[in-house]
């Protein structure tokens, strides 16, 4: 993929992911909690599925 070997993907995605990363610790540390989504699933409701 785009003439890199494949040991070094997962070092190029760090390196792409560091500083958000690095940002949101800095966050959760200044405010002394862990920051969690609020989101909740807004789906369709449970269904039963048919064994056979």
């Amino acid at each position: 993929l785009m003439g890199f070997d494949t040991p070094v993907f997962t070092p190029i995605f760090v390196m792409s992911r560091i500083t958000g990363w690095t940002a949101h610790i800095i966050e959760q540390l200044s405010h002394n909690s862990l920051i969690r989504p609020l989101a909740s699933y807004d789906g369709v409701a449970q269904r039963e599925v048919p064994k056979g």
